[in-house]
């Protein structure tokens, strides 16, 4: 009676739709913003700092020279990789908050830079076309 009951009451307020909708405004959307980034020249690092202006990704893609590392340092997350003996190219992505100050650290050739902002929408996006009792 009390499982009934409470299926009842969670079929009213929440339906599977709505958790796949939770679950999608974590997606990268289609809109990107270009961070332009200062040339390095493969000998020393570089480090650009960047405040993000919504919920997002950072993306950074370095084109390596063997001599050192690339990260992507947010106040919640740190990404990197260290390089081998050989050349390669990487690609490293992380999620930062709006307003946090994440800092990229590169040495390759050519390297770039996005962030991308999250879909989105809040709860107002869930509940859109939710009638209240």
């Amino acid at each position: 009676m009390l499982k009934q009951t409470l299926s009842l009451l969670l079929s009213k307020f929440y339906s599977k739709q709505e958790s796949a909708d939770v679950g999608h405004q974590a997606m990268p959307s289609a809109s990107s913003v270009s961070i332009t980034l200062p040339a390095s020249n493969g000998t020393t690092e570089k480090e650009y700092s960047y405040t993000a202006p919504s919920d997002g990704y950072i993306v950074l893609r370095d084109k390596g020279y063997p001599k050192t590392a690339s990260y992507v340092i947010s106040n919640q997350y740190a990404e990197g990789i260290t390089r081998p003996q050989s050349a390669i190219d990487i690609n490293i992505c992380t999620p930062v908050t709006k307003g946090s100050v994440t800092y990229l650290r590169y040495c390759g050739n050519n390297p770039t830079a996005q962030f991308i902002k999250l879909i989105g929408g809040g709860y107002l996006a869930i509940f859109k076309g939710v009638q209240y009792a």
